[in-house]
C-alpha cells in the first residue's frame, strides 16, 4: 500500500475516534477542557473540547501534523537553507505555523501540562523572529508590525505557563517573582508594538496582575473562601487559564 493510502486507510478510525470523543467527553464548568489521549491507532493527540465541535492536534512537529519537505517546520526549513529567505509569502506563512504553536501552547496549559506549553510558546516565539527577519529582509513594514503585535500575547502565555510550571513544582512561593519579571518582558513587547501607552490597559497585563495577587502563601478560611468565589467567577467567565490556577492554590492551601 502507498503512503497516500496508508494515510487514507486511517483516516476512517480518525474519523471514528472524533465521533467517539464528541459523543463521550463532554467536560462540565471548571474541568479542564483539552486533554492528551492515545487514539487506537496508537497515535498520541491532543484535543480540545470546543463548544460547537473538536479540535485535534498532533502533539510531536506542526499541531497540524505535516512537515515542509523533509522538515518538522517551515522555519527549520528556512534554517536550513531549504527555501529562498526573500520570499516575500514566507513572513505570513511563518506567522500562520507561529498561531498553531501558539494554539497547542493554550492547551497544554489548559491540560494543566504547562512544561509543554512553555516548549510550544517559546516554538512560537521562534516563528515569529524568523518571520521578522524575512520581512525586513522583504522591506515589509506591515508585516514588521503585526509581528511585533503578535509578541505581546505570546510573551503573557509564556509567563502563564511559567507560573503553571511553578505551582505544578510546590514552588508557589516563586510565582510573584516571576511574574513580576514576565510583566517587564510584557512590557518591553509592548513598546516594540507600539503600545507602550495603554500598557496598563493591556488584557495580558490585567490577567497576569490578576494571577499574581490571587496567589497567597497561606489561606485563613476567610481568605479561602474568597479565593473560591474568585475561582467561581474566573470559571462562569470562561478564564479558564486562571481557574486552572486558582484551582491548583486551593489544593496547596
Amino acid at each position: 500500500m502507498t503512503p497516500e493510502g496508508e494515510k487514507n486507510h486511517e483516516l476512517p478510525k480518525l474519523a471514528e475516534a472524533v465521533e467517539e470523543a464528541l459523543r463521550t467527553w463532554k467536560p462540565s464548568l471548571g474541568e479542564a477542557r483539552a486533554r492528551l489521549i492515545v487514539l487506537p491507532s496508537g497515535v498520541e493527540v491532543l484535543q480540545v473540547r470546543l463548544e460547537l465541535g473538536l479540535l485535534q492536534m498532533a502533539v510531536h512537529g506542526r499541531p497540524d501534523g505535516t512537515r515542509v519537505d523533509s522538515f518538522a517546520t517551515l522555519h527549520d526549513a528556512i534554517s536550513a537553507g531549504g527555501m529562498g529567505s526573500s520570499d516575500f509569502s514566507l513572513s505570513s506563512r511563518l506567522r500562520l505555523e507561529s498561531a498553531q504553536f501558539q494554539r497547542r501552547a493554550e492547551a497544554w496549559l489548559e491540560a494543566r501540562l504547562p512544561e509543554r506549553a512553555i516548549t510550544d510558546a517559546d516554538l512560537s516565539l521562534r516563528s515569529l523572529g524568523t518571520a521578522a527577519r524575512v520581512a525586513s529582509s522583504a522591506e515589509d513594514r506591515v508585516a514588521l508590525r503585526a509581528i511585533a503585535a503578535a509578541r505581546v500575547p505570546l510573551v503573557a502565555l509564556r509567563v502563564r505557563a511559567e507560573a503553571a510550571a511553578l505551582l505544578a513544582a510546590g514552588l508557589g512561593e516563586r510565582v510573584r517573582a516571576n511574574i513580576d519579571a514576565g510583566l517587564e518582558r510584557l512590557r518591553a513587547a509592548a513598546r516594540d508594538a507600539s503600545l507602550g501607552d495603554s500598557f496598563e490597559v493591556l488584557s495580558e497585563v490585567i490577567l497576569l496582575r490578576a494571577m499574581r495577587d490571587n496567589l497567597v502563601p497561606k489561606l485563613p478560611g476567610s481568605a479561602r473562601t474568597e479565593l473560591e468565589s474568585r475561582l467561581r467567577a474566573a470559571v462562569f467567565s470562561e478564564n479558564y487559564e486562571l481557574a486552572a490556577i486558582l484551582r491548583d492554590e486551593l489544593r496547596l492551601s
